[in-house]
Order: structure tokens, then C-alpha cells, then sequence
């Protein structure tokens, strides 16, 4: 078990060829704040890949900052002009909190090369930049980084996919050159949740219904819900690892086209798009709306009265065909016809079928197995037929 100093205290004493009380003090702080913010947020499946690139000591670097407090004027000069000379983001606000600066941009201010001299100030950092203290410092740090990276193969079977195929060099990012990836992991902060936790275990218990074929995610927000998401991805995934079919055969997810699954391809998973008006989904998943009477009206459309499931926060009322129940911050209409997985797959499959059984049986896709039974009673002309089927299905 590793004891970790988030905080280090870096104390370069009094600045000045002699040592005077007049002469300014220099001291100043490590914080790793954003190195745990990382963390946490690569265990809320964003950032996750960003976490895995670090594999060195010195990779934690880039993830520590100075908290400034006692410094000569000199150096006070630098920063301030470091702070100026920043890159600003769309926004108006410093990218850099008060008072703090990436300490590899600290770094920068400070002439290091020792053996020419400088200031009094440059030697002071140059002697401590990799001291002892400040490389136990980076261990600790790495040491934690390690242990969080351990534990993404331990937690559910979304980030453990990230995590193989990170360890394997399959993911898609693993081709990227580092920066490109750190920016595509960054892309899109998830939003804070837009309901109960009671929705959230409502859909939890949805999703685990093994009937479900397909889900539709329907909001009307931005960029979505990112827990809704990680759901509805960490379901396909299960369910792609049991069934060995490709994620997109194995739960068949879709949101408007308005709707951009930033994660999609940091996830490995297969979240489709709809271009024109609701997709369907045996589940469907609605968001807060701004307008009820206009979703009252969506919910009597008969594409959306195909579906099995519709959970919504709002409360619509009595639906004709459908039980309603509900709970804190949830709705659920449930069809009162009961629909098998097999009629659901062929209302929302994505491929064509390659058998066919005419008006008397389902459908069987090209990535399905299936077996064959034939009865010691079955006529030559039977037995022949099925042979001729099994090898046309053989060349498909």
C-alpha cells in the first residue's frame, strides 16, 4: 500500500549571495489536484485512455502544478508574464487558476543550465527541480497512477474493455500520436446527471432484460446524458463479450443525429445514428422535454407504439395499449402485448435476414448459428431440400 502526498512543500529558503534578512524568500507548492481529477474521471469512462498513456514517472508531470506563494520580484515578473502570454480559451476565463501555473511551464521560466550561472533564483530551482524529494514525489504520484490503472481491469466491463485493448494495442487511439489522443479523450466534459438515481436504477433493470433487443435514446439536450451513455455501452459490451457477436449485433443502440456520442470510439462501442425524426428501440429513453403537450403527441405516434418499453421523467398520462408505474423522477410505460426478442430483432435489425421461414416462423441473420434437427421419419426429398439450404446459407 502506497502512502500518497498529493501536496508537497518545496522550501528554497532565502535568494541572495549573502545571506541577509532582507533577501526575498522562495517557496512554493506541488499540488496534484488535476492527476486525481484524472483519475476519478477516467473511472467515470472519460479520460480513461488519457489515464493509460502514462507510463512513466515522468509522464506525471504533466499533470502537477505550482501553488505559488512566497517569491523574489524577479521571478514574480516571470510569471506574470507567463500568465499574459497564456493560451486563452474561447472563453474569457485564465485557464490557469489564481495564484498557480503548470509547473512545466514553471520549469521554462528559470535558466537551467547551472554550469553557466544565473540568477540566484535559477540555481535555487535548477538544485531542486530533481532533487531527491521532488523524484520520491514522482514516484508516489506514479505509484497511485498504477494502482488506478490496475483497477480499471477490475471494474465493470466497459472501462476492462478499454483497458485490454489499451494493454493489447487494438484500441484505436493506440495509433494516434499522444497529443491527438489526450485531445480526443478530452473532447466533450460530460454534463452532471439530468436525473434521480431512481431513473438510473429503473434503466439499469431495463437494460438487463434479456428480451431486449434494441435501445433508442431519445433527449433533447446537446450532447446527452453521459451515465445514460456508459449505461446503454456497458450493456452492449456484456453482452458482446458473452454472445462473442460484434457489439452492434449484440444490443442495437440509437439517437438522433442531433444527438453526438462524443465516446463512441474511446468505448470501442456502436452507438448508431437516426437521421430523420424518432429512431425505435424496444427501449426507448426519453430526456427532459420543454414542451409536455408536443411529447404527448410523440408518444401517440405509431412508431413509437411499437416499442416494449418507454421511460421518460414526465408523466404523460394514461397511454392506450401500455401500463404505466412510476417512481421518484421516473415513468415507465410498459406495452401491454407481449413481444418476443426474435419479432423486436427483425423491427430493428440493421442487416438482411438470410433465411426466411415464410409465414410460419422468424427470421435468421448471417452472424446468428443455428441447428438443424432432422427426424428419422424425414423423406429423402425432405432430407435433400435441407442439404441444399444448408449449403446455399454455407456460401452466403
Amino acid at each position: 500500500m502506497h502512502t500518497i502526498t498529493p501536496i508537497l512543500n518545496v522550501d528554497f529558503g532565502k535568494i541572495g549571495r549573502r545571506y541577509s534578512d532582507d533577501n526575498p524568500s522562495f517557496s512554493v507548492q506541488l499540488t496534484a489536484a488535476p492527476l486525481i481529477e484524472l483519475i476519478f474521471e477516467a473511472q467515470r469512462a472519460y479520460r480513461t485512455h488519457e489515464l493509460l498513456l502514462i507510463q512513466q514517472p515522468g509522464d506525471i508531470w504533466d499533470y502537477v502544478w505550482v501553488i505559488l506563494q512566497e517569491l523574489p520580484p524577479s521571478v514574480v515578473e516571470r510569471v506574470e508574464q507567463a500568465r499574459e502570454n497564456a493560451p486563452r480559451r474561447r472563453s474569457k476565463e485564465h485557464p490557469w487558476p489564481l495564484g498557480q501555473i503548470p509547473i512545466n511551464i514553471f520549469h521554462q521560466l528559470f535558466y537551467t543550465d547551472c554550469v553557466d550561472g544565473g540568477d540566484d533564483e535559477d540555481e535555487a530551482w535548477c538544485r531542486n527541480r530533481y532533487s531527491s524529494e521532488m523524484i520520491n514525489y514522482a514516484r508516489q504520484l506514479f505509484a497511485l497512477v498504477q494502482a488506478a490503472q490496475a483497477g480499471l481491469n477490475d471494474h465493470d466491463v466497459l472501462l476492462r474493455h478499454v483497458y485490454l485493448q489499451f494493454k493489447a494495442g487494438k484500441h484505436s487511439y493506440c495509433f494516434k500520436e499522444r497529443s491527438e489522443a489526450i485531445k480526443l479523450c478530452r473532447k466533450y466534459r460530460p454534463e452532471h446527471n439530468n436525473h434521480t438515481r431512481e431513473f438510473y436504477s429503473r434503466l439499469d433493470s431495463l437494460l438487463r432484460d434479456p428480451e431486449l433487443a434494441s435501445v433508442a435514446y431519445c433527449d433533447l439536450a446537446a450532447h446527452g446524458d453521459h451515465s445514460i451513455f456508459r449505461m446503454v455501452a456497458t450493456e452492449q459490451r456484456r453482452r458482446a463479450n458473452l454472445t462473442g457477436h460484434e457489439p452492434r449485433r449484440a444490443l442495437k443502440v440509437t439517437v438522433p443525429a442531433y444527438s453526438y456520442v462524443s465516446h463512441n470510439e474511446a468505448w470501442d462501442s456502436a452507438i448508431h445514428y437516426w437521421m430523420e425524426g424518432r429512431p425505435f428501440g424496444d427501449l426507448i429513453i426519453d430526456g427532459p422535454v420543454p414542451d409536455r403537450s408536443a411529447y404527448i403527441r410523440i408518444l401517440e405516434e405509431p412508431r413509437t407504439k411499437k416499442c416494449r418499453f418507454i421511460l421518460t421523467p414526465h408523466d404523460a398520462g394514461e397511454i392506450d395499449g401500455y401500463d404505466r408505474s412510476q417512481g421518484p423522477g421516473w415513468v415507465l410505460y410498459k406495452r401491454q402485448t407481449e413481444m418476443t426478442r426474435r419479432w423486436a430483432l427483425v423491427h430493428s435489425r440493421v442487416e438482411s435476414e438470410v433465411l426466411e421461414f415464410g409465414q410460419s416462423g422468424p427470421l435468421v441473420f448471417d452472424y446468428e448459428k443455428i441447428a438443424i434437427f432432422i427426424g428419422a421419419n424425414a423423406s429423402a426429398a425432405d432430407r435433400l431440400l435441407i442439404a441444399e439450404t444448408v449449403a446455399a446459407l454455407q456460401q452466403e
